[in-house]
């Protein structure tokens, strides 16, 4: 958006609603029936994948570029090898749950409420309460990265052991022809 900081923050938009949390029923996964918080508040449109941890969402007429709390993007991964082939099938993952579907967006207390690009910081909820911050995680196309506690922090870590013990995704010994593990730089998985 053109706008500015100051701007911004004065201005009431659609993106400034708050948002709680409620117990969802347990939503099944091609890896197993998983528990989830799902954030109530408006539903907003996906509509355009801008990368690994970042989509851009619509309501009412303006857009808002959405940074994904709790991941590490590819550009930041050691060895680069693995930012280099596969940054391009995270984003198409991301894709296939989020493109044109409605999501609620989540803030985090522990976080600001937009990064150093301007992005919102958020969870990001499917309608029918997938989190795909996490869900991202658990099939192997992302890295948990969080600076910090947060409220999905123990279930970030879960996801990641469970692709990382299934081999799935980035974790897999044939991914990009090479059996060594990513890291994000100056962070352990």
């Amino acid at each position: 958006m053109a706008t500015s900081a100051t701007t911004r923050a004065a201005t009431t938009t659609p993106f400034a609603t708050p948002l709680t949390t409620t117990a969802a029923p347990s939503l099944a996964t091609p890896t197993g029936s998983i528990g989830r918080a799902a954030a109530t508040g408006p539903l907003f449109l996906v509509t355009q994948i801008l990368g690994l941890d970042s989509i851009e969402v619509s309501r009412d007429g303006s857009r808002e570029s959405v940074a994904l709390i709790g991941l590490a993007s590819f550009d930041s991964m050691r060895p680069v090898r693995f930012a280099e082939c596969f940054a391009r099938e995270a984003p198409s993952r991301l894709a296939s749950y989020l493109l044109g579907q409605e999501v609620r967006l989540e803030r985090d207390p522990s976080h600001p409420d937009r990064d150093s690009s301007g992005r919102l910081l958020r969870f990001v909820f499917r309608a029918d309460g997938l989190l795909a911050n996490v869900e991202l995680a658990r099939q192997g196309y992302a890295l948990e990265w969080s600076r910090g506690a947060h409220r999905h922090l123990a279930e970030l870590r879960s996801a990641q052991r469970h692709a990382r013990e299934q081999r799935l995704g980035v974790w897999h010994p044939a991914t990009c022809g090479s059996s060594g593990m990513p890291t994000p730089a100056g962070n352990s998985p």
